[in-house]
């Protein structure tokens, strides 16, 4: 389970859903991301859940985790 930021939501979907299907193929892991409007407890973060082999979840959390860092630096520039 991994917390993303309610506005960088869209940088692991991509347009239509594309970035996570992309991810899930690449992987091999389900990914699952908390409904809008539906954040962790005291946060704007919403919940993105992976489930899978060890390795799999392991290598969606990183291709998330890399693309979060990324889109945050380019927004923060």
């Amino acid at each position: 389970e991994i917390a993303v930021p309610e506005n960088l939501v869209g940088a692991i979907l991509g347009k239509g859903g594309k970035t996570l299907v992309e991810y899930q193929e690449l992987t091999g892991a389900r990914i699952q991301i908390s409904k809008k409007g539906e954040f962790l407890p005291g946060t704007r973060n919403r919940r993105v859940t992976i489930t899978g082999s060890p390795a799999a979840t392991q290598a969606a959390q990183y291709l998330i985790s890399q693309r979060v860092t990324y889109e945050q630096g380019v927004r923060a520039s």
